[in-house]
């Protein structure tokens, strides 16, 4: 049976590989605008385009910087590098997604992980200050 199953599979393959696709019939639209080429209007020729001052940004109080996502421009160092490495705790995994991005707020570092808990990080030293479950009492999963 097993020789059979394996033979029919063996063949089905081969015979899809053989067919050639016939092209679609009729003329192609543009759909997308992407597809158009683009050309500069003559109207912006003269236009100034001014760039608000880099700033520091010491705080990031939510996912995507400020509460209308608009992140400006941000002052940083020369020569970036990492200056240290910390586990927030679980991450994405086959059962379990982690979908919240890290906030900083005063010097400290929060984040979510997918056991649900949370932990607070010196955003100077990277050092652990408090971490704590946030499952509901009586309860049997992690989901929230």
């Amino acid at each position: 049976m097993w020789r059979s199953l394996s033979l029919f599979i063996v063949l089905l393959t081969l015979s899809a590989c053989s067919k050639e696709k016939a092209p679609l019939e009729g003329t192609r639209e543009v759909v997308l605008l992407n597809e158009n080429v683009l050309t500069p209007s003559g109207t912006l020729k003269d236009l100034k385009v001014e760039v608000p001052a880099a700033r520091l940004n010491r705080h990031w109080p939510q996912a995507g910087g400020e509460p209308d996502h608009s992140t400006p421009p941000l002052k940083l160092c020369k020569n970036l590098k990492i200056i240290w490495e910390a586990s927030i705790g679980s991450g994405s995994h086959a059962t379990g997604r982690l979908l919240t991005e890290p906030v900083i707020y005063n010097g400290k570092i929060f984040a979510f992980n997918t056991n649900a808990e949370v932990r607070a990080l010196d955003a100077v030293t990277g050092e652990t200050l408090w971490e704590t479950s946030v499952v509901p009492e009586n309860s049997s999963g992690t989901s929230l």
